[in-house]
């Protein structure tokens, strides 16, 4: 069926081609004149990814196939891609000389230099890998490949490298020859059938006499199974093809986590049937309720069976009632018990844990460790405390808890009580509970007998190290172009350099207009000394943070050891960040409206329609959104309840709302000043209401970058303003280069130091 069905887009293509030449026209012209307004940045790193896409792609096709063990597979599909590259290369030649045919101007894409070519032979051959190979693409696999497939497209067409239905044309040829030698060879099931898995067992005096195949809910097969007197098993099959799936996400977790809070990826079905033996048997010995390990056998040299007595009962999760307290502690008590024979069971979720007559009976263990660490047990506590809070509420779980473990015990779990140490399964679970963390950490650390902790750290890479270190490097590639395209010794030869006094001067105002500004939002009298230190510091903290986060957490420390409640100081930095949001855009617009009636003043570049328009649609969909919509609220509605009574505040206190946006106003002006200056080193003329609009518009877009100080950011977005302005390219390059040596660079040392300072003053 898929076949045929791509055999029938293929005609649908060939025939939309045929008869519908000048629509295929027009939408290729409409859409390329859209990629050339795009900024040359853009369509450069479009250009990259999809480079990077093709490399990475076929590639990743490979190392999965390997690791699964599928050479069979892969030999079939590499030789099938092969020939459908070369098949579709012949048709673009074929097709390219027919020029007289409407499909040649359908799929053909001219250009003012060359007409591309009618069809992608490595597009082609990229997806007849992917399915001649019998890549089976589920999860993030699947998001990552289609991810990859896309961004090669886009990548082809906005680099004029390709048509939009030669692409097209191309993906379904090349599923279309896939799926046609796959129909054509047959796909082989080399697993073990289930006679093959009972013939095994016979051998350990297993007489099986039925097998039922249970729901898929793991990497493994498993299996409901009955012997000749009625007794039954839970057969776990591991098949050798199969045993490495997931390897791609354990890979991630072990990298971003520590390592003892998850396991490597299993690539060998030998060790992982050793690791489960061990851990049952293990398991039993404490005398926890787990399902007896009775027997293991191999199934020829594709899989191994393992066999389990078969416990009766029902998951707790699908239970229609909450768990009793004697079952919430029975519950407790089996754990309890592995852990003082040292195993470490993680994977105590309610689907998995079951109820019979008799009691809790814990699941089979196909994860977890034999020798479990204090770290290990405190993880398995924190998910059996989610387990029964997900039935009994967090109140009842935790006074259970109390009674099972004992508050100095509890205190301990509220170290680790964090998504990322809780199962997958779990982490899902808690999206429809998103209250349910914080409640239990809330009463695991404020009753009377518990003891708080500090929580530990369990990632080693978080998610926006990431971000930033992409963020870095993306910076250095923009200012490395910059650079490459300046000849610095030259133009610094030329620079007027009895204006770096006062570009100094002005990079020092900054930070005693920002220290007038906070003293304007705060009640208490504050030295301006010292907290003018303090946005020195918040210099350095912006060196290793963006922009808009590093003052906002030293300014927040500050006003704290200053005296002023957690509230206080949140409310005092969140109401001056807001106000000064607000004066700054404000300010942007005048000035911006005051330059454009200006014949000399700047030209707001297309690029700009498309990225205000863009984060237009980012913000609609995500108020769109109910999940999005509540997470926003959630953290803007206590920053506005307590901002309106602040404002209120400041504005029946004359003196210090002059403080206030005095200070702001001041601090603006000195960073306009200071660019200014380094403009005027390097001879350039635009005036000073056109430096403005381009330092606000340019810090406005460095607030928002994920990079450190917004490097990179900054730099293109000041120097593009400069030079739309009138001013040589060269030489605004040089001046805001200049000009973030002095107000960012030589500060952070400088920073540095006030941060010492302050930190020894027990002011930081």
């Amino acid at each position: 069926m898929r076949m045929t069905a791509a055999l029938l887009s293929l005609l649908l293509l060939l025939g939309f081609g045929t008869s519908a030449n000048q629509t295929s026209a027009g939408l290729n012209a409409d859409l390329l004149r859209a990629v050339h307004k795009l900024p040359a940045l853009i369509t450069n790193s479009l250009q990259v990814l999809g480079v990077l896409a093709a490399l990475a792609g076929p590639i990743a096709v490979v190392i999965v196939q390997l690791v699964r063990g599928h050479l069979r597979r892969l030999g079939v599909g590499l030789l099938t891609a092969t020939l459908a590259t070369l098949v579709t290369a012949l048709l673009a030649v074929a097709i390219r000389h027919a020029d007289h045919l409407a499909i040649h101007h359908a799929l053909s894409l001219t250009t003012s230099s060359r007409v591309t070519s009618p069809l992608d032979p490595y597009l082609a051959g990229w997806l007849t890998l992917i399915i001649a190979s019998g890549l089976t693409l589920v999860g993030a696999l699947r998001a990552a490949m289609v991810a990859a497939v896309v961004v090669y497209m886009i990548s082809a067409f906005g680099t004029a490298e390709a048509s939009v239905l030669a692409l097209v044309m191309s993906e379904v040829l090349g599923a279309a020859i896939g799926l046609s030698v796959r129909y054509a060879v047959g796909v082989s099931n080399e697993r073990a059938p289930a006679e093959t898995i009972a013939d095994a067992l016979r051998i350990r005096d297993i007489h099986l006499i039925s097998m039922t195949r249970l729901a898929p809910d793991s990497d493994h097969r498993t299996y409901a199974a009955r012997d000749r007197v009625d007794r039954g098993y839970w057969i776990d099959v591991l098949d050798r093809d199969n045993v490495a799936t997931g390897w791609l996400y354990r890979l991630y977790r072990i990298t971003r986590l520590q390592g003892e809070i998850t396991s490597g990826p299993a690539l060998s079905i030998e060790r992982v049937a050793e690791q489960r033996m061990l851990l049952a048997l293990a398991a039993q010995s404490t005398g926890a309720r787990v399902p007896r390990f009775v027997a293991a056998a191999e199934c020829g040299d594709r899989a191994i069976a393992l066999a389990y007595e078969a416990v009766t009962g029902i998951p707790i999760a699908e239970l229609n009632r909450p768990l009793l307290d004697e079952e919430v502690l029975d519950l407790w008590r089996n754990g309890e018990l592995l852990h003082h024979g040292g195993v470490s069971h993680p994977r105590l979720t309610p689907r998995l844990v079951r109820l019979d007559e008799d009691g809790i009976v814990l699941p089979v263990l196909d994860e977890g460790t034999v020798v479990a660490s204090p770290l290990r047990m405190d993880l398995d506590r924190a998910q059996v405390l989610v387990t029964t809070a997900l039935s009994v509420g967090p109140e009842r779980a935790v006074a259970l808890a109390t009674d099972a473990l004992g508050a100095t015990e509890l205190g301990k779990i509220a170290r680790v009580l964090q998504p990322v140490g809780l199962t997958r399964e779990t982490r899902r679970t808690l999206k429809a509970h998103k209250s349910l963390l914080e409640d239990l950490r809330n009463r695991l650390t404020t009753g009377e007998d518990n003891v708080s902790e500090t929580p530990l750290r369990l990632e080693r890479v978080r998610p926006r190290t990431v971000i930033a270190l992409a963020g870095l490097i993306v910076a250095a590639w923009l200012l490395i172009g910059q650079l490459g395209s300046v000849d610095l010794i030259t133009v610094l030869r030329h620079a007027k350099w009895q204006w770096l006094p006062g570009l100094v001067a002005a990079s020092a105002l900054t930070y005693v207009a920002a220290a007038v500004s906070l003293q304007g939002y705060v009640r208490e009298k504050l030295s301006l000394v010292r907290t003018t230190m303090a946005q020195l510091a918040s210099s350095f903290a912006g060196f290793v943070l963006p922009p808009a986060l590093g003052p906002v957490a030293i300014n927040l420390r500050y006003l704290q050891r200053c005296g002023l409640s957690v509230a206080a100081a949140a409310a005092s930095v969140g109401t001056s960040q807001v106000v000064n949001g607000i004066s700054h855009a404000l300010l942007l617009a005048a000035l911006a409206a005051a330059t454009g009636r200006d014949q000399g003043g700047p030209t707001v570049p297309g690029w700009a329609y498309y990225a205000l328009g863009g984060l237009a649609a980012i913000a609609l969909i995500a108020v769109s959104i109910p999940r999005w919509r509540r997470w926003l609220i959630a953290r803007i509605q206590p920053m506005l309840h307590d901002l309106g009574p602040r404002l209120v505040d400041l504005i029946g206190r004359p003196r210090k709302l002059v403080q206030a946006v005095g200070g702001a106003m001041l601090l603006n002006a000195a960073y306009i000043l200071a660019l200014w200056c380094a403009v005027r080193a390097f001879n350039g003329s635009p005036a000073v209401l056109t430096v403005a609009v381009v330092y606000l518009a340019g810090a406005a877009i460095g607030s928002v970058a994920p990079t450190p100080g917004g490097i990179g950011a900054i730099e293109v977005a000041l120097s593009t303003g400069l030079a739309t302005a009138g001013m040589p390219s060269t030489a605004a390059v040089s001046a805001v280069l200049l000009y973030r040596i002095a107000t960012f660079w030589l500060p952070v040392p400088v920073g540095w130091l006030a941060m010492n300072r302050l930190q020894h003053a027990r002011l930081l």
